[in-house]
């Protein structure tokens, strides 16, 4: 959605660029670069997923309780 759809296209083509979404869209699809990562599926699962490899999930899980009160 505009104008946040744009942005990746605001980086220099020497930034690595991640895009998470169910499907590969935009840019990504006609326009890519050597350096994009693209985590395909559902949104969720894959933040959830790169949350646990970058040791986050307890940062996260304080977080969603202080923000949500669960």
């Amino acid at each position: 959605v505009e104008p946040f759809a744009s942005l990746s296209e605001a980086v220099g083509s020497s930034v690595p660029r991640l895009l998470i979404n169910r499907d590969l869209v935009g840019p990504f699809t006609w326009r890519p670069r050597r350096r994009d990562v693209a985590l395909l599926g559902d949104v969720i699962h894959s933040v959830e997923r790169l949350v646990e490899l970058l040791g986050w999930t307890e940062e996260m899980q304080d977080l969603v309780q202080r923000e949500t009160g669960k």
